[in-house]
């Protein structure tokens, strides 16, 4: 079975600490990682540094193919995600 961690090759290497903080802890590293992982296009290609724009197809197959649903999309997904503590969060929950 295929995690997460096995669509890190498609991204900029400088980004696979942020993304692994973002995705096992909730952690969000930047302007950057915070619109596109919201699904603001146009404001995460306004804040990508060069290697980040040119892998920005990339990434969207990082984020479709790879990366836990919950944690991109939407503001209300990215807000949900960072209150849970990431996938770590998601692990120690107790059922209610």
């Amino acid at each position: 079975m295929r995690t997460w961690k096995d669509g890190l090759h498609l991204i900029p290497a400088h980004m696979h600490d942020g993304v692994t903080r973002w995705i096992e802890n909730g952690f969000m590293t930047g302007d950057f990682m915070t619109a596109l992982m919201s699904n603001d296009l146009i404001e995460a290609m306004g804040r990508a540094d060069d290697d980040n724009a040119n892998a920005m197809r990339n990434w969207c197959i990082f984020l479709v193919s790879y990366a836990p649903r919950g944690c991109f999309g939407s503001i209300s997904r990215v807000s949900d995600w960072r209150s849970s503590g990431g996938l770590n969060g998601l692990e120690t929950r107790t059922p209610e």
